[in-house]
């Protein structure tokens, strides 16, 4: 039997005991096509992994459309053979640079970030190779849109602490905690929630006005300058 849950109390109580992270005010967002690159980095792994993968990316190929074009075998090889899901990492993020680049005629997101917020998402949710993970921080971090991102593993561990149902699919679950979490709130719960899953996920139990500052850029990367798409 299916156990229900009451969403709204089980996702407000978890983000009051969730340690709070601070946003800070003096980091630019990346421009949207560079965070959908991080993002994928970022994506089932971890920003101690993610963040120097960005920089070998931006000292290997001359620009975001290099990188579009060059083989997944190369990918792979700049990200590392230890890589968490490397082939599959690689190939998703050339089959949406690549659309991207079939749709713009360059390899850049400013066309899309010009749309309504709904809109953007939804040419980002249907870009080849795309997850709803790197789709939402797209929009949450580069776009000022309302989303929550999420991925196999801070789902799993949702539901582990009873905040989501334990048959509860990805799409489900990102509408039930997007529904529930305020648009004002979504960057830094969703900062907050990132630290946390990548700390390992312990069960929260300090207030958030209580809780020991963290690390303010735990998923935010700097731009860099080779990354940048022409």
């Amino acid at each position: 039997m299916s156990t229900t849950i009451d969403h709204a109390k089980s996702i407000a109580d978890f983000f009051k005991r969730l340690p709070s992270i601070e946003v800070p005010e003096d980091v630019e967002p990346l421009e949207a096509t560079n965070e959908l690159v991080f993002s994928f980095l970022l994506w089932e792994s971890t920003t101690q992994r993610a963040r120097p993968a960005m920089q070998r990316v931006a000292s290997t190929f001359v620009d975001l459309n290099e990188l579009r074009a060059s083989r997944i075998e190369d990918i792979v090889e700049v990200l590392g053979k230890t890589y968490p899901r490397g082939e599959e990492r690689a190939m998703r993020l050339k089959a949406s640079l690549h659309e991207i680049f079939s749709k713009e005629h360059e390899v850049s997101l400013a066309k899309a970030s010009s749309l309504g917020k709904r809109d953007a998402r939804k040419y980002l949710d249907n870009l080849p190779g795309m997850v709803p993970f790197v789709a939402g921080r797209v929009v949450l971090l580069s776009m000022g849109g309302h989303a929550f991102p999420l991925e196999d593993r801070s789902l799993a561990m949702l539901i582990e602490h009873g905040v989501l149902e334990p048959d509860m699919d990805l799409p489900k679950a990102v509408g039930i905690l997007e529904r529930h979490i305020m648009a004002d709130q979504a960057l830094k719960q969703y900062l907050s929630f990132q630290a946390w899953v990548e700390m390992g996920g312990e069960a929260p139990k300090k207030p958030a006005r209580s809780a020991a500052r963290g690390t303010k850029t735990a998923t935010r990367s700097r731009p860099t300058k080779s990354a940048k798409s022409k």
